[in-house]
C-alpha cells in the first residue's frame, strides 16, 4: 500500500515536470513564430511579399 502511494506521487511529479517542459517548449515556439512574422512584415523584398501572401 505504501509503495503504491509513493509510486503515485512520483508519477504525478514526473507528469507535472513533463507538462512544465512542454509548456516551455510551446512558449519558445510561439516566440519564434512571432519573430519570424515580424521579420516577414518588416522586409520589403518581392520574395517575402509573396511568402506573406501565401501565409495569409
Amino acid at each position: 500500500m505504501k509503495l503504491e502511494i509513493i509510486f503515485g506521487f512520483v508519477l504525478i511529479m514526473v507528469l507535472a515536470s513533463l507538462q512544465y517542459t512542454l509548456n516551455k517548449i510551446l512558449v519558445s515556439l510561439k516566440n519564434i513564430e512571432k519573430n519570424i512574422n515580424e521579420i516577414l512584415i518588416n522586409s520589403n523584398s518581392e520574395v517575402n511579399n509573396e511568402r506573406r501572401n501565401i501565409i495569409k
